[in-house]
């Protein structure tokens, strides 16, 4: 038995050997949007496939494209980038430069067939930019794989790359953008080595981060991080760090103070200069002072690119995703190595294999004795059965009859113009967990080191020092009908926000992007500023505004808050409230309140009563809320109709004879509209059209002149019909005496 045992775990051993040696995947750890990016699937059109790369400000992923039927590589920006309006503008106009590019130079110096644009995912907008997919890698991968190149092979990929650059620099385009990762490798049909350039920079007021800068440190030029005016020369600085990188195996930044230039390093000490006039003036004659490196002699082996590549690639494939709870992860920049360098990894490698050789093949002859004594005796072999099944029990249960469990996490960001942004501690976060079909709360345990739903299914928390809230969730329920609806707002500071997400995964995430909270008012004055109340015409009895909030994107807010003379407004929709009706009484005084959100927009409609004449207006209709507790004003004011506006009704009316009736006064609703012509006609202007049928218009007309025994008629009630302006009416119909 015990040699069965030992023949079993020294397979198993065989099997970890070969799959941590010579299966292992490479794994790369996610932001939480990038993972569920990838878990989705689905953008727009595109089908998201793999990870490819990150940048300072967008994640590269291979994707499908559905409408071209082809492989493309789908840039998507930073979920924590999406509501900064100058780093989505500035997204935007690396698109455009981009596509001009790959117009200009088809081929393969830039990549082709750019397209850009935003779409809503979860009603986020979400910028991306699509290109053609190269069938290659990136020069990180390699140096991540190789440390340093030969000599030959740096030249070989500068060269390139500075023809690339030259081209960009005709039309006027600084690139800013020259590191390893926006550097891609692959073959051409004829299997040589071919450069390509995957990225452009443009100018940032500021560098993504303290990070971000520490770690392309060594390819940014002294000028442009001290951000100051750049030109083709800080090309040539980041070339020539570029350069260095690959013959060192670090970044210049990582360079001693004092530390000697060797053979290889000695041309690029012009290029590497502080000051821009000191270094070479273009990119051609930076590529001239490298010629030396054709010949020059290395250690390191030259790279067969041909069986490299597709290696590489091959290793992409097999590569493994890790998600992690951080919204952002950097890339450290490449440093010196030190003088005695840590075991290698396939060193490593053997010595895990040799421990768990040791360690499985002692298991499992201890195994094998335990079992060997369970088959010796009956009562054993019974009560290890029976444990056996009651094992097997418990499993099935788990599996079967557990229930639904995962975890919640909101992160809270106040979106203002700092970047990154900061995190809003001790905000208010509502998490509810609804039935969507009933409304009512789902049997969902909601709970977290601070607090404990009970089971309800609703539980209220505050954000910690970095923004954050994390809650788990337990209880059976049906993922697929039940809604997490999230509210997160801190009182004074910042405005509600409202999320809701399908509790369809194991693993929720929300980030909230709250505006600061402005308060103010607008004082309303009600006015005749162009004097056209006189005798004979009649102003409104009344009037109303109509407010309306909107948000940077046009949208309304439905968390904005109006007071009118010190009462609070009930909301008619979102982002939407109406006074009630004011007098119209010329020099009043009123006063409107908001809370609303920072950068937002107040728009203010008048509404009065119908006048054939005058109508209201109210200036300025626009205000754009910027400055907490600011002090507005607005006057409501009469202006002429406009004749282009109106619409006339016409009203007939006949004797009993069928002529006719001449001089009878007309009323509508009450209110006199003239007297009919010799053919029995009074013309009505009407202005408002829904305001005219709204109100049910019903005639009447003084008899009196027709028939001294009567006075007003019954009364006639108009009834609509499409496109109907002329209306006939006989006295036969409307009789008093009827």
């Amino acid at each position: 038995m015990e040699i069965i045992v030992i023949i079993v775990g020294a397979l198993f051993v065989l099997l970890t050997t070969y799959f941590i040696a010579f299966r292992r995947k490479r794994t790369v750890k996610l932001t939480a949007d990038e993972y569920n990016l990838l878990m989705r699937r689905k953008f727009d059109n595109y089908d998201l496939r793999s990870f490819l790369v990150r940048g300072d400000f967008n994640t590269t992923f291979e994707a499908f494209d559905h409408d071209r039927k082809t492989t493309v590589a789908l840039r998507i920006l930073d979920h924590s980038k999406i509501y900064h309006d100058q780093i989505v503008q500035q997204f935007n106009l690396k698109g455009e430069m981009l596509k001009f590019l790959a117009e200009r130079y088809p081929g393969e110096r830039f990549v082709q067939g750019i397209k850009f644009g935003t779409v809503k995912i979860e009603e986020e907008p979400r910028p991306y930019i699509v290109s053609d997919y190269v069938q290659g890698v990136g020069l990180h991968d390699i140096l991540d794989r190789y440390g340093r190149l030969a000599p030959r092979d740096t030249l070989e990929i500068i060269r390139q790359l500075g023809e690339s650059v030259s081209l960009a620099h005709a039309q006027r385009i600084w690139v800013r953008e020259i590191a390893p990762q926006n550097v891609l490798l692959t073959l051409n049909p004829a299997r040589k080595l071919v450069v390509t350039l995957a990225n452009v920079g443009v100018p940032f007021k500021s560098l993504p981060s303290e990070f971000s800068a520490e770690a392309k440190k060594g390819y940014y030029s002294p000028e442009d991080r001290r951000d100051e005016l750049v030109d083709e020369r800080s090309d040539v600085y980041a070339l020539a760090a570029l350069t260095f990188r690959m013959l060192q195996g670090y970044d210049p930044s990582a360079r001693e103070t004092g530390e000697p230039w060797n053979d290889f390093t000695i041309p690029l000490e012009p290029s590497l200069a502080d000051e821009p006039h000191l270094r070479p003036a273009n990119v051609e004659t930076f590529l001239r002072t490298l010629t030396g490196l054709q010949s020059a002699k290395s250690a390191t082996r030259l790279v067969a690119w041909d069986r490299e590549i597709p290696r590489v690639i091959a290793k992409r494939v097999k590569m493994k995703i890790k998600r992690t709870d951080a919204e952002v992860i950097e890339q450290a920049p490449a440093r010196r190595r030190p003088a005695f360098a840590p075991v290698s990894s396939q060193t490593k490698d053997r010595f895990i294999v040799s421990f768990l050789t040791g360690l499985f093949v002692t298991f499992f002859m201890w195994i094998g004795k335990k079992i060997e004594g369970v088959l010796a005796s009956p009562k054993k072999f019974v009560l290890g059965l029976g444990v056996l099944l009651l094992g097997a029990f418990v499993a099935l249960w788990y599996f079967v009859y557990s229930p639904e469990r995962g975890s919640i996490i909101v992160k809270v960001d106040a979106l203002t113009n700092k970047t990154p942004p900061e995190a809003v501690k001790e905000c208010i976060v509502v998490i509810e967990a609804r039935d969507e079909k009933s409304g009512t709360l789902a049997p969902v345990r909601l709970s977290s080191d601070y607090a404990d739903s009970g089971g309800e299914g609703r539980i209220v928390l505050r954000t910690s020092r970095r923004g954050k809230v994390l809650v788990d969730y337990k209880g059976h329920f049906d993922r697929q009908s039940t809604l997490l609806t999230l509210t997160a707002w801190k009182n004074g500071e910042f405005m509600e926000g409202h999320m809701t997400k399908r509790l369809a995964a194991d693993d929720i995430v929300a980030a909230f992007h709250l505006r600061p909270e402005r308060t103010g008012m607008i004082s309303v004055t009600v006015s005749d500023t162009r004097r056209l109340i006189r005798p004979g015409v009649v102003p409104p009895e009344n009037f109303s505004l109509e407010i309306i909030g909107t948000g940077v994107s046009g949208a309304p807010l439905g968390s904005s808050k109006f007071w009118f003379d010190n009462t609070m407004l009930t909301p008619a929709g979102a982002g939407k409230a109406q006074t009630p009706d004011q007098k119209f009484t010329l020099e009043s005084r009123h006063q409107l309140r908001y809370q609303i959100e920072d950068s937002a927009t107040v728009t203010l409609a008048v509404r009065g009563s119908q006048n054939p004449v005058l109508e209201l207006e109210v200036a300025p209709s626009k205000w754009k809320i910027v400055q907490p507790n600011s002090s507005l004003a607005s006057v409501v004011s009469l202006r002429k109709r406009s004749s282009s506006e109106r619409e006339v009704f016409l009203f007939q009316v006949f004797d009993e004879d069928g002529s006719p009736a001449e001089g009878l006064e007309m009323f509508l609703n009450g209110q006199s509209i003239g007297k009919t012509s010799a053919q029995g006609k009074v013309d009505y202007p009407v202005f408002d059209v829904e305001g005219f049928w709204g109100q049910q218009p019903t005639l009447t007309i003084d008899l009196h002149p027709y028939n001294t025994n009567w006075n007003l008629s019954k009364e006639y009630p108009l009834q609509r019909k499409e496109n109907a302006r002329e209306f006939q009416i006989r006295i036969a119909d409307i009789r008093p005496d009827n």
